[in-house]
């Protein structure tokens, strides 16, 4: 027996012989039998020792990455300088392996949610094995967000308005927020100031994103107003004076942005009487004293902005009519006085008669 054209070693009648080889690589092995006859016959064979393992490297995905789905496509490249790779194979957590052949990609479906080790080996067709993994994480659930503050529909008079929310999702990266679709904050705080710029409507819109990149997101709408409304007086009883029983004081309120949300008047700084949105109020005069007196009227919009008029009125004494007498009695007095008259007139002309 010789190896790679070594010297022959006779190993007498032995059929079986173990051979040292010295490092990897193609050996070729002859053997040759020789009978007493001097008769001689010749065989070879060549053989490829490869110790080492296959290399495999997975070029996708990379360690750790978050999918929003729930199948990956795995690719890799493997190589082997001796004998070549032989198959692949691949499993996911501790199911079973499958086979691939000389595949360098497959995909894997029907992933649940949560993190998963992907292992790959290669196998030479000396029977080395290499192992490698790569983790992945599933997620394919939305962020849920909550707005806690505003409430939807709140309006405000101030600038300034407190954002608080909350969340639900494990992997959560960041938020956007946006005023009427202008992004206007990115941050990881689930509280934090806007400021808004007119007045009027706005939406305030917070968007989450997951490490999956799945999105969530919430709304509200506030409505700003930092103007106060407006009160016209239709009538007008300012300075006017006024006797006993009552007198009508009416209005008209407007607010352009937010609306009236009710009225209140006052009698001589005495206690608010809420009026609702009634543009209208009787002055009872029997209880006031004589002199000047105040009303006070004032409108408040949805915003909490409010208005004030002012008027002054003055309640006097009621002037008395002069006396009357009764025609009857006028008639009386004239029929007396005439009588009288004629009295005097006829007791004149007898005491007339009487000196002649």
């Amino acid at each position: 027996v010789r190896v790679n054209n070594s010297d022959w070693i006779d190993f007498g009648l032995n059929k079986t012989v173990n051979i040292t080889l010295t490092g990897e690589g193609y050996y070729t092995i002859e053997i040759k039998a020789l009978d007493l006859a001097n008769n001689v016959n010749l065989t070879r064979i060549t053989i490829l020792l490869d110790t080492t393992p296959p290399h495999i490297s997975i070029d996708y995905p990379s360690n750790n990455t978050y999918f929003n789905k729930s199948y990956i496509e795995i690719r890799w490249n493997g190589s082997d300088n001796l004998s070549g790779i032989q198959y692949y194979e691949v499993r996911v957590d501790n199911n079973a392996w499958i086979r691939l052949g000389n595949l360098t990609s497959f995909r894997l479906t029907e992933l649940p949610d949560g993190a998963h080790i992907i292992w790959l080996r290669a196998v030479d067709r000396a029977g080395n094995i290499v192992v490698t993994r790569v983790i992945v994480h599933i997620d394919t659930k939305a962020p849920v967000i909550r707005i806690i503050s505003p409430i939807n529909g709140t309006i405000t008079n101030s600038s300034t308005i407190v954002l608080l929310f909350d969340y639900q999702e494990e992997n959560l990266v960041y938020f956007e927020v946006y005023l009427n679709n202008e992004l206007v904050n990115v941050t990881k705080l689930s509280i934090l100031d806007l400021r808004f710029g007119v007045e009027g409507a706005y939406w305030i819109r917070v968007v989450g994103y997951d490490m999956a990149n799945n999105s969530g997101e919430a709304t509200v709408y506030v409505h700003y107003d930092s103007s106060p409304p407006v009160i016209t007086i239709l009538t007008d009883v300012n300075g006017t004076s006024f006797t006993n029983g009552s007198f009508i004081v009416s209005w008209s309120g407007y607010d352009a942005v937010s609306g009236i949300a009710s009225y209140y008047i006052s009698i001589d700084y005495g206690d608010y009487i809420n009026l609702g949105l009634t543009s209208v109020y009787e002055v009872d005069l029997t209880e006031l004293s004589l002199g000047e007196h105040t009303i006070i009227i004032m409108a408040y919009d949805k915003a909490g902005n409010a208005a004030k008029v002012t008027l002054i009125f003055y309640k006097i004494r009621e002037e008395l009519p002069p006396p009357t007498v009764p025609i009857t009695l006028i008639a009386g007095i004239i029929a007396i006085l005439a009588l009288i008259a004629i009295v005097d007139i006829y007791l004149f002309v007898i005491k007339k008669k009487r000196s002649q």
